[in-house]
């Protein structure tokens, strides 16, 4: 979707495309002459780098580290002239077929590119294992880099090569069937015109909690506050449903409305106040609680030491750890 209040404008990437997915794969082909530098470098100079790709130009840079890889080529479907059949070289390595990086991209970023838009392959600096990478990829750590235009090293396909379905899938993973839905509304004073309140409405959607809610006396559908931003709405023994809200509230004194025939329960909230005494939330930002004899400092994570078990990061199969660690602190 191009946006134009964000200062989109028609690109030249999608050129001839009837319609833009929110998300699209660029294919990079790396010339195998650009691996030669590091193919010559001992096993222990390169160590296990991380690599990443980069979409960089005047305005943005942005960095992805999702990306697959293989070595051989590909050719456009005769189908679909935007989907790429992959051609592996099984010789890999020690063949001379060029590396083949796919990634995936927000459709928007490729909307406002400027004409020196570079598509990039790098070595995350934090996973060096030896300054002799240094001397053959340079400072920037660059192993190829090419323009967002250049059609023979940079495509712009729908789905990645190999796996035309794979975006299906990733979307099939998060569609669950779904047990309710839910609409907040805010409450209003009718004199004052200010709001006082919310209600959750929670719509029974799955089959089978439609006929145990039916079926539910009014006594064993219970509300409670279970979070300084969330009811728990019990139905019957076997059913548990949350309902979220936008801003913390005081559940302490909720209204409930219940209708069988169409399906929803409502709840109406107050809004949580500073001087309020309702546990669960606190202006303090260093809460500390008492457990026991033991003063426990509460928005703190801790993790118990003695409980883990020790990992000789000196060992040799080890050394990659390292490097991994690195990473998150950068």
């Amino acid at each position: 979707m191009l946006v134009p209040s964000l200062g989109n404008h028609p690109s030249r990437v999608f050129d001839g495309w009837d319609d833009i997915p929110p998300a699209v794969c660029i294919v990079l082909q790396v010339p195998r002459k650009y691996l030669e530098g590091l193919e010559s470098l001992r096993a222990n100079d390169i160590g296990t780098p991380i690599l990443q790709c980069e979409i960089e130009s005047q305005l943005h840079q942005n960095i992805f580290s999702a990306i697959h890889f293989f070595f051989g080529t590909t050719t456009p479907s005769t189908s679909d002239p935007r989907h790429l059949i992959p051609n592996e070289d099984t010789t890999r390595w020690r063949g001379s077929s060029p590396l083949i990086v796919s990634f995936y991209v927000p459709s928007w970023l490729l909307t406002v590119q400027t004409p020196r838009t570079k598509v990039r392959l790098r070595i995350h600096p934090r996973s060096i294992a030896s300054p002799m990478i240094y001397s053959v990829l340079g400072p920037l750590l660059c192993i190829f880099s090419a323009d967002l235009l250049d059609k023979t090293h940079v495509q712009v396909v729908r789905r990645r090569p190999g796996d035309p379905r794979e975006p299906v899938k990733l979307q099939g993973s998060n569609n669950a069937p779904e047990s309710h839905t839910q609409l907040v509304s805010m409450l209003t004073d009718k004199d004052s015109k200010k709001v006082d309140g919310l209600t959750g409405k929670l719509n029974i959607k799955h089959p089978t909690l439609q006929a145990t809610f039916r079926a539910c006396p009014l006594s064993d559908i219970k509300v409670e506050q279970s979070s300084p931003f969330s009811m728990l709405v019990s139905i019957g023994q076997a059913h548990q449903e949350i309902v979220s809200f936008p801003y913390p509230i005081d559940g302490s004194n909720p209204k409930t409305r219940i209708a069988r025939k169409s399906l929803y329960i409502e709840v109406d909230v107050g809004l949580y106040q500073p001087n309020s005494h309702q546990e669960g939330l606190t202006a303090n930002p260093f809460p500390v609680v008492q457990r026991n004899s033991n003063l426990i400092p509460w928005n703190i994570h801790r993790v118990n030491l003695e409980k883990l078990p020790e990992v000789d990061i000196t060992h040799p199969k080890c050394q990659w750890l390292a490097h991994h660690l690195l990473v998150t602190l950068s």
